[in-house]
């Protein structure tokens, strides 16, 4: 499979995540809409480099990759990278907790997610993401 239908597959992908995120939401499941964030802008962003051919590395967090290749997207995408590796450093960040809570600290994932509009703009910011890369990636 070529990196370019592998990367329209990953989107449909990431936005399957983001209805899922904005699902879980709506029904107070907090940490899910957060864990389902983080696999939507993980997924997009990994569209986004494989559609110019790179090949991202199997982490949750391809900040640094997206970065380090910044020369092959257009401008227009370009210049929004930086919000975009900012937005994947703070979802992977997350993602475990989401998960799992602070299992030492004996905080569930609804303990530590427990704030709605907190989820709110952590799913509105994986939206945007996606958003941003399945119109360029069309």
């Amino acid at each position: 499979m070529n990196f370019r239908a592998l990367a329209l597959q990953l989107i449909v992908q990431a936005e399957a995540r983001v209805r899922t995120a904005e699902g879980a939401v709506a029904e107070g499941n907090l940490p899910y809409a957060v864990r389902a964030a983080q696999e939507a802008v993980e997924l997009a962003l990994k569209a986004a480099l494989g559609w110019v051919n790179v090949e991202y590395p199997k982490v949750h967090d391809v900040s640094d990759v997206l970065l380090r290749v910044a020369d092959r997207f257009p401008e227009s995408f370009r210049s929004r990278l930086p919000e975009f590796a900012a937005v994947s450093q703070e979802t992977a960040r997350l993602r475990m907790a989401a998960m799992y809570g602070e299992e030492f600290e004996g905080r569930g994932p609804g303990d530590l997610f427990s704030d709605p509009t907190f989820a709110r703009t952590i799913v509105g910011r994986a939206a945007a993401v996606v958003v941003a890369v399945r119109e360029w990636v069309r």
